[in-house]
């Protein structure tokens, strides 16, 4: 659920004392290429998945810490499989123990969650054929990496949806994954909804709170079965479902707020109406299924690893 992750540690000295006294890391200096200046800036990468950064006034990690959980428990250094709310646990107890930091002695500005869920129809289909925009407004980010993946990403001020083909990114042949995530990257959206400031905070409860956050911006995609309305004689409701899928109409319209509020569910009437919902239905099910299963996990049976 939770992969990318950043935080800051709020006893920078106490940790910096620690990275200089292990044999974990490799504590690297930075230097002006130009000037050969030594910076007052130190890096480091933990376990392949996890970067440190030391300056002056600050000391931060960042990573995937669904691939750090892979890699210390051997699975690889990939994010396609599984990861649950213990696992989730397990891994941030285990990545902290490592350098002796106190879970609130910690300050989190960004974070992904999300759900990789296993699809019936090819995920190159459903990102090309069947998800156009959300809330009426067309990707920020529409790749294809070269044939290696498939990805959307909608950008706002504090967070981005992200919608991407995993198993064409993984090479994963027998398997349709999808992953969609909610990306968010700025520390103010994370204590405004859902009153997270440390790693403490990312209790269940949480988890809960940012699965329905990830339902609510999900439920604003427009997600249809078929981008052309076959087999209808009205003329009109042709019309308003070509109008409704152009995202060219709805930047026309987008001024008029009475007459886009209008349109939109006249439009969207018309989705429930001509039954083309079923396959973001089944998303959304999808999504709440997976997210069940991640959290129906007991903590007793984890052993911390110090």
């Amino acid at each position: 659920m939770i992969d990318l992750l950043k935080y800051y540690v709020i006893n920078k000295d106490k940790f910096v004392t620690t990275l200089e006294n292990s044999e974990k890391v490799d504590l690297r200096l930075s230097v002006n290429s130009r000037t050969a200046e030594v910076l007052d800036k130190r890096t480091a990468h933990f376990n392949k998945t996890i970067f440190i950064d030391v300056t002056k006034n600050n000391a931060s990690l960042k990573g995937s810490i669904h691939k750090y959980y892979n890699v210390t428990e051997e699975f690889g250094n990939q994010n396609y499989n599984d990861f649950s709310y213990c696992n989730y646990k397990y891994a941030i107890n285990h990545l902290q123990n490592s350098f002796s930091i106190d879970n609130d002695d910690t300050r989190i500005t960004n974070l992904e969650f999300g759900l990789n869920i296993e699809t019936k129809e090819d995920p190159e289909k459903l990102i090309n054929n069947h998800i156009l925009m959300y809330d009426y407004k067309t990707p920020t980010i529409d790749e294809k990496f070269r044939g290696k993946g498939d990805y959307l990403e909608f950008k706002t001020t504090d967070y981005s949806i992200k919608i991407y083909n995993k198993s064409k990114q993984n090479a994963i042949t027998d398997k349709n994954i999808l992953r969609i995530e909610l990306k968010i990257t700025g520390a103010r959206y994370l204590k405004k909804h859902f009153n997270i400031y440390t790693l403490n905070d990312l209790d269940r409860n949480r988890f809960q709170l940012l699965f329905n956050k990830l339902l609510e911006h999900f439920n604003k995609l427009l997600i249809v079965d078929e981008l052309i309305l076959t087999k209808h004689d009205r003329i009109d409701e042709t019309m308003l479902f070509q109008q409704g899928t152009n995202s060219n109409y709805w930047k026309e319209i987008r001024q008029n707020a009475r007459n886009k509020l209008k349109f939109k569910n006249d439009f969207e009437n018309l989705l429930k109406a001509n039954c083309l919902l079923k396959t973001k239905n089944q998303l959304k099910f999808l999504l709440n299924d997976k997210f069940k299963e991640m959290m129906n996990c007991d903590l007793e049976i984890l052993k911390y690893i110090a």
